[in-house]
């Protein structure tokens, strides 16, 4: 079964999208809990931060996938790797933010 260039880029886009959502979500949380002082809520935020880093990290599955099936060096799919690279580097970056 052969994948069209639309259902491609469609595919790339979902991931894309999905990408966006949870480092938006990540950030958001990881504003929030600093001002925060709700111990229960606290507590819910580093729990979703943790599931929501899990979704992140799955997602890089599909990126490779998605990455090793483009012939194109320069294309569409290597954005996309960009794209879960620096959002990787800059959510999971923020190791000290559950300390307190």
């Amino acid at each position: 079964m052969s994948i069209t260039s639309s259902q491609s880029l469609s595919i790339v886009d979902l991931v894309y999208k999905r990408i966006e959502i949870i480092t938006l979500r990540i950030k958001t949380i990881q504003n929030t809990y600093k001002q925060v002082t709700n111990v229960n809520l606290k507590i819910r935020l580093v729990e979703e931060h943790s599931k929501l880093k899990s979704k992140f990290l799955e997602v890089k599955s599909l990126v490779l996938l998605i990455e090793n099936s483009s012939n194109d060096k320069f294309g569409i799919s290597k954005l996309l790797s960009e794209k879960y690279l620096r959002s990787k580097k800059e959510i999971l970056s923020d190791h000290y933010l559950f300390s307190t």
